[in-house]
C-alpha cells in the first residue's frame, strides 16, 4: 500500500510525496518517514484516525482501512492527511506523472475533496495541470440543461439559497434593480469583506425568481434583512422555506466516501420518479458504535453509517411514503424518518 501526503504548507517532489507503507510498518515508522520528508521531529508528530491517536506500536495495516484519511498533527496543530493508494491507483499516478515528466513540483490545497486528476486538469490552465488537487476547480452538483441552476450546490450548502420574487407582481421577471439595489448596499455595509457566495450558482434569475447561494448563514441573513428595506417591496426568503421543504432524517452507508451528490445522484438512478434537485442537508452525522441508537440505525456494519437530516420536497415525502417509507440505495432500502424522532422545523 502507499500514502499520498497531502499537506498545503508542504512542497514536496513527485516521489517524495509517496510512502510506501510495508507489511511490518508501525506507526513509528510512518512518523519516520514523515519527519524526514517535512522535517519536523518524531516526538512531536500524532496521527490520527477517526479522531483516535494511534499509538506507536500499532501496525499500520491493522489500524488502517482506507475509509477514511489519517491525519497528521504538529503537537495539536493540523499538518495534514495521509490518503490511501493501492497498486492499481499507484500505477495510475506513476503513469500520470510520466505524462507530466516536466512538472517540478506539485501544490495541494488545504481542502479535504477529492478532485480527479482528469477533470481537474481539463479545467485547469496548463500552467496547473501537473498539480493533482486543483485549488481553482469548482466543486459543484454535475446538472444538465434540465435542470434548475440550484441543482449545481452541493446539497450541503443550498440550505443558504435565497430566492428573491416580485411580491407585487409575480410574473415579474426583471431583476435589474434588485442587484442595483444590492449594489448599493455591498458599497454601504461595514463588513462586506465577510460576505460570500457561491461559485456554483451566486446569482441567477430562473421561473420569474432571482435565486442567490450563500456560503454560509451569515451571508443569507444579511441578505434578508438588507432586502427588507428596498421600495417597491419584494418577497425573500430562504430556500427551504420558499419551496417549503420538509425535514426528515435516514441513514446512509458509505461503502466508499463519496460527496452527497453522487449518493444522491445514485438514489435519483434507481428510485424512479424521486427528484433530488431541492433537497437540503442541514446535518451529517457519523453514526459512533458505541452509542445507544448504533443498532438500531445502522445499515451496514464494517463501513461508515451517516445519519443525514434533510429538507426535501412534499413531492419528494408523498413518494417515499407511497413505497412504504424507505429510499432504495445500492443493495439496501433505507427507511426515512420524517420528523418522528426530531423536532420538526
Amino acid at each position: 500500500m502507499f500514502l499520498k501526503v497531502l499537506f498545503p504548507n508542504f512542497h514536496t517532489s513527485h516521489h517524495e510525496s509517496l510512502i510506501e507503507v510495508k507489511e511490518n510498518y508501525k506507526i513509528k515508522d510512518l512518523k519516520f518517514q514523515l519527519e524526514k520528508l517535512i522535517k519536523i521531529p518524531l516526538g512531536r508528530l500524532q496521527i490520527s484516525y477517526f479522531d483516535k491517536i494511534l499509538a506507536d506500536d500499532i501496525l499500520v495495516h491493522n489500524a488502517y482501512d482506507k475509509v477514511k484519511d489519517l491525519v497528521v498533527r504538529d503537537n495539536d496543530k493540523w499538518l495534514g492527511l495521509l490518503r490511501g493508494m493501492d497498486d492499481v491507483e499507484f500505477q495510475m499516478m506513476v503513469r500520470d506523472m510520466d505524462l507530466e515528466a516536466s512538472c517540478s513540483s506539485m501544490t495541494v490545497p488545504s481542502g479535504l475533496s477529492d478532485v480527479s486528476s482528469s477533470s481537474s486538469s481539463a479545467r485547469s490552465p496548463p500552467e496547473r495541470r501537473c498539480s493533482p488537487l486543483d485549488p481553482c476547480a469548482l466543486h459543484c452538483c454535475e446538472a444538465g440543461l434540465d435542470r434548475p441552476p440550484y441543482a449545481r450546490v452541493n446539497p450541503e450548502d443550498r440550505r443558504y439559497g435565497v430566492v428573491i420574487m416580485n411580491e407585487c407582481d409575480p410574473c415579474d421577471c426583471r431583476f435589474n434593480s434588485v442587484l442595483e439595489f444590492l449594489a448599493r448596499a455591498f458599497h454601504d455595509a461595514e463588513d462586506v469583506a465577510s460576505l460570500s457566495f457561491s461559485e456554483c450558482t451566486a446569482a441567477v434569475s430562473f421561473d420569474c425568481l432571482l435565486v442567490m447561494v450563500c456560503k454560509d448563514s451569515d451571508t443569507s441573513d444579511w441578505l434578508i434583512r438588507t432586502m427588507r428595506a428596498m421600495s417597491p417591496p419584494y418577497k425573500c426568503s430562504n430556500f427551504i422555506k420558499h419551496f417549503e421543504l420538509v425535514r426528515c432524517s435516514f441513514v446512509i452507508p458509505m461503502v466508499n466516501e463519496e460527496k452527497l451528490c453522487r449518493v444522491f445522484g445514485i438514489i435519483e438512478k434507481m428510485n424512479a420518479c424521486l427528484d433530488t434537485k431541492k433537497w437540503c442537508v442541514v446535518r451529517q452525522t457519523l453514526l459512533e458504535t458505541c452509542s445507544e441508537d448504533y443498532a438500531s440505525k445502522v445499515i451496514y456494519k464494517g463501513h461508515n453509517n451517516y445519519e443525514v437530516v434533510v429538507y426535501m420536497d412534499k413531492a419528494s415525502r408523498d413518494h417515499i411514503l407511497n413505497k412504504c417509507g424507505k429510499i432504495k440505495f445500492l443493495m439496501w432500502h433505507l427507511p426515512v424518518d420524517f420528523c418522528t424522532a426530531l423536532p420538526c422545523q
